[in-house]
């Protein structure tokens, strides 16, 4: 049809296992409390605090958003090893401002996405043996 616009093509392969090793590489740049951020790519049987693990993905494989490109929305759970409310509001603050500098200091994963957007926080609590620790989940759009 004459002037219609041409679709964006997707990609043959989504490479997600690539993409979730170069987030993981990247957060772990990030600084906690003066020390690099332990950071898993996947959920850890076990697990010490403060971590960030990054989970499943969602696929959008047509984002009109996007210009029609695909995009893929990953949950970084963030989660710090105090208890205490107002010293774990101050961590959050903490761990939340390493995890989006992290994410401002390299917008493509070093070419492995087109672009990385942080979406949204949201407060959680996170078992941990017999305490609950505070948390984000940290939705995290990758634009392909």
């Amino acid at each position: 049809m004459p002037g219609a616009p041409t679709p964006t093509p997707c990609p043959q392969v989504l490479g997600l296992g690539a993409i979730r090793l170069a987030l993981a590489e990247l957060l772990e740049g990030a600084q906690f409390h003066g020390q690099a951020l332990r950071v898993n790519p996947w959920f850890a049987d076990t697990w010490t605090p403060p971590a960030a693990f990054i989970g499943a993905s969602r696929v959008l494989f047509r984002d009109d958003t996007y210009e029609g490109l695909t995009s893929v929305t990953v949950s970084v759970r963030l989660v710090i090893p105090v208890p205490a409310l107002r010293p774990a509001q101050i961590d959050l603050e903490e761990i939340l401002d390493a995890f989006y500098g992290a994410l401002q200091s390299d917008t493509t994963l070093s070419g492995a996405v087109k672009r990385v957007i942080a979406v949204e926080a949201i407060p959680v609590l996170v078992t941990h043996g017999t305490q609950d620790l505070p948390g984000y989940d940290c939705d995290t759009r990758l634009i392909l």
